[in-house]
């Protein structure tokens, strides 16, 4: 099948539905090669429409999944079954590419990132992958395309590169000494990097260093105008920010700004940078064409964070040393609002419809309604929510990346809390988390989310992007919700890639007996060999093997890490809460072993000793 904008479409209930599936590889292959491969980089597309008038659909986004298809498989039969199933979300009938999910992610206290799905649900905390660092990371940014994920490792002087679609570090960037907080210009042409002595610019996507420049004494912060022309660095010693100009990749101004200057944020609607000076209470704002700064606006010593809502316009800042958030507008450089809050606020995030405020000595999370500031009411109503047993802000080392982030496609954040060691769900208009995910008794300094799902480009129009999976015929499910419909269109063929074939192949298998047999309530030791898949030679010193253990048929599950007993033989113990069946599978991501590739030991768990459940 060729690959250059393959189309197929179907009219179902009154909507036609066209799939276009286009490839960004396609380009740099030989005519001969011009069909899918596995590891091609593909757009999914899919048009709505009425099928009478023709008018763009302008219902909500509809879901999509891509499913292997094996011989004699039963998902053959009918697609709503197949549809069906995808819904239910089991871990082990799953499609091969669920094109509506998105993966919660951890940055914590240790050299480590935790990945999770959630749309396995609320109540539980299900780990896919366990990510190690050279060092504990510090902040973190996203490729547009959230295909790539940079994190910042202070002690290393580096930066890892982090490949989303299957959770590894594919390298690390020399960045310079503590390089600490990143961003990538809005044009994803550079990703810019803070050290001691200024800033590390590399060239994406082919993680070249561009520039390295010095711009003045004390920590660093970096914020870049919409257009991408110019970054702005500021110095906190120095009491001033460097304007570079990224065409040239040179410095070509230093404003004096006040004392301490620290957070940058850049307004899309007045096309000013604006700066927090910590140690006298002011935000300057600079305007990079003009070259000029602006008169202050006056808060209060001990400002920290300084952002802006949606649109530009409302400027938020928070003083953790006077207990106070500050919101100014942009429009006319004049503060709106004080208000007193919690105990030490130190960061602010926004929904479309919410400010929240996190604190370092509070477990309130507070809400402040956008619409409120924007109707110039003389008072805004502040709410919350607990955002756990301990202050989400609490945290021995913090860290330059965000604790609250917006859930995609909801009106909803998740919360990182360290303490608790925990990720709360929070829906707007509840009182309390709807639910949490567990951090596998790790903290997390800070939350991040990489969105996989299908996003509206224009009316009627949903797509993303994907990497074809293994070889093999591959059926594309559709549905959408409101009217109903259900589509499966005709197979699509996804060839071998020679380059690939080996590095896809797990280079271990595990050894384990078919069947055993436990006591609910009491620790049971799980233990297994594991071989090289080649010469069957025992693999000794692995760091991350683990076991998943679940309860048939999916109503229970834990993961516990494996530890190495000797001669290849490694051992993991956790206790099943009550009889039943269990299967325990086996992951080694560093040797590409997924859970779902392992195979499973069958546990037959009962409740008195001899005593089997058939």
């Amino acid at each position: 099948m060729a690959i250059a904008d393959t189309v197929k479409s179907a009219v179902n209930n009154g909507i036609s539905v066209e799939l276009s599936i286009s490839s960004a590889d396609a380009a740099s292959k030989p005519a001969a090669a011009q069909k899918l491969q596995e590891g091609d980089n593909v757009t999914i597309r899919f048009r709505l429409k009425d099928a009478v008038s023709g008018q763009p659909f302008s219902g909500p986004a509809p879901s999509a999944w891509i499913d292997r298809l094996e011989q004699n498989d039963p998902k053959l039969k009918k697609c709503d079954e197949a549809v069906k199933t995808f819904l239910e979300g089991s871990l082990f009938s799953r499609a091969e590419l669920d094109l509506n999910s998105y993966y919660v992610l951890a940055l914590n206290e240790d050299p480590t990132i935790t990945v999770v799905d959630p749309l396995f649900g609320y109540g539980n905390s299900k780990l896919l992958a366990l990510i190690d660092l050279k060092s504990a990371g510090d902040d973190w940014v996203l490729t547009r395309d959230h295909a790539r994920l940079f994190v910042s490792m202070p002690a290393a002087g580096q930066i890892a590169v982090i490949d989303t679609e299957n959770w590894r570090v594919v390298t690390n960037l020399e960045a310079g000494p503590h390089v600490n907080r990143l961003l990538i210009q809005p044009d994803d042409h550079y990703l810019w990097a803070a050290t001691d002595s200024g800033v590390t610019v590399f060239s994406l996507p082919d993680l070249k260093v561009a520039g390295r420049m010095a711009t003045g004494a004390g920590a660093h912060w970096i914020a870049a105008a919409q257009d991408s022309r110019f970054v702005f660095v500021s110095n906190a010693e120095a009491g001033t920010v460097s304007l570079i100009d990224v065409a040239k990749m040179e410095k070509v101004q230093d404003f004096k700004t006040g004392l301490r200057p620290g957070f940058l944020a850049y307004s899309e609607l007045s096309r000013l940078a604006y700066v927090a000076n910590q140690d006298d209470g002011t935000v300057v704002s600079i305007d990079a064409v003009r070259r000029k700064s602006f008169p202050p606006i006056q808060l209060r010593p001990g400002i920290s964070q300084v952002r802006f809502a949606p649109g530009g316009r409302y400027g938020f800042a928070v003083n953790p040393a006077t207990d106070q958030v500050f919101i100014f507008d942009a429009a006319s450089n004049q503060l709106l609002h004080t208000a007193k809050v919690e105990k030490s606020p130190d960061s602010i995030m926004f929904s479309e419809k919410l400010a929240y405020v996190r604190h370092r000595g509070s477990d309130a999370v507070l809400m402040i309604p956008l619409d409120v500031v924007a109707s110039g009411a003389e008072s805004i109503g502040l709410a919350d929510f607990t955002g756990g047993r301990f202050p989400p802000g609490k945290m021995a080392n913090p860290s330059s990346a965000d604790g609250i982030v917006q859930a995609p496609g909801e009106l909803a954040v998740l919360v990182a809390n360290p303490e608790d060691r925990m990720i709360y769900f929070y829906k707007e208009g509840m009182a309390a988390p709807m639910g949490s995910f567990s951090n596998y008794s790790r903290k997390p300094r800070a939350v991040q989310v990489v969105d996989k799902s299908l996003k509206q480009q224009s009316p009627g129009v949903f797509q993303t992007t994907i990497k074809m999976p293994r070889p093999g015929q591959y059926r594309i499910a559709f549905l959408l919700d409101s009217p109903r419909v259900v589509q499966c269109f005709d197979p699509i063929e996804v060839a071998p890639n020679t380059a690939l074939a080996d590095a896809n192949q797990p280079s271990i298998r595990v050894v384990f007996p078919q069947t055993h047999q436990a006591q609910f309530g009491k620790p049971f030791r799980v233990q297994f060999e594991v071989r090289d898949r080649i010469s069957g030679a025992p693999v000794e010193g692995l760091q991350d093997i683990r076991i998943m253990a679940v309860k048939q048929p999916g109503s229970w599950q834990t993961s516990e890490h494996a530890e190495s007993v000797g001669h290849g033989v490694y051992e993991a113990q956790f206790t099943p809460p009550e009889a039943g069946v269990y299967h325990i599978y086996f992951e080694c991501l560093s040797h590409k072993l997924a859970l779902t590739r392992s195979g499973y030991l069958f546990l037959d768990v009962v409740g008195v000793q001899g005593a089997g459940i058939k």
